[in-house]
């Protein structure tokens, strides 16, 4: 049957996937990467739209680890006193931050499915859109530390299990 627009959300959720001792780094690239060179496949064999969804983790880890945040209101948010890399602003981290590698395994194989879909997109002229989705929650989110935190802030609650925080100095 015809297809007019396919949504690609599929990948191995978790930020440690590959590196976590429990799955496989091949397996993740084969996921998240050869998924969506299969269903960019789809798309150009029915002249569909393609959107990927995505992740915030393709930014580079080094300047997001060493940005200057204060706290303002109970929540981190960008010292804008002090000299903010290119791409960050008050608002946030925008498209233009750096996408330079160190971004994670996972970062990396979200990466370079977006440029794929954009190329394909210009080589077979498909309509392409690309989310790069911050904090999700949803079917495949299991409550793990590794990944949708609202999802494990909402397991951990349920289970009357301690919360501990690991960033910005366990706060």
């Amino acid at each position: 049957s015809p297809v007019d627009w396919v949504i690609d959300a599929a990948a191995n959720p978790s930020v440690l996937a590959g590196i976590d001792g429990r799955t496989s780094s091949r397996q993740l690239v084969e996921h998240n990467l050869l998924g969506t060179v299969n269903l960019l496949e789809l798309c150009k064999q029915h002249r569909a739209g393609f959107i990927l969804l995505s992740t915030s983790r393709v930014y580079s880890i080094a300047p997001l680890v060493a940005l200057p945040v204060e706290v303002n209101d109970g929540a981190f948010r960008p010292n804008e006193a002090a000299e903010l890399p290119r791409g960050l602003g008050a608002a946030g981290v925008r498209e233009t931050f750096s996408t330079l590698a160190p971004v994670s395994l996972y970062g990396a194989t979200k990466l370079a499915s977006e440029a794929l879909a954009l190329e394909y997109g210009e080589a077979f002229d498909l309509s392409v859109f690309i989310n790069r989705c911050g904090v999700l929650a949803g079917a495949g989110q299991f409550g793990r530390a590794d990944q949708g935190i609202f999802s494990f802030w909402i397991n951990s609650w349920l289970r009357q299990r301690p919360l501990h925080y690991i960033g910005f100095g366990g706060h």
